[in-house]
């Protein structure tokens, strides 16, 4: 199921957080075309 477009704006992207959570998961979300083609990260 795809999600409606969106942008997702993350806070310290360079941090530990981001890097080992949040981009990854993000990049999988993708990689599943779970993301609308419209979503900017």
């Amino acid at each position: 199921m795809k999600t409606d477009p969106c942008t997702y704006v993350i806070f310290g992207a360079t941090g530990n957080l981001a890097r080992i959570k949040l981009i990854p998961a993000l990049y999988h979300l993708d990689i599943e075309n779970r993301l609308d083609d419209d979503t900017k990260i």
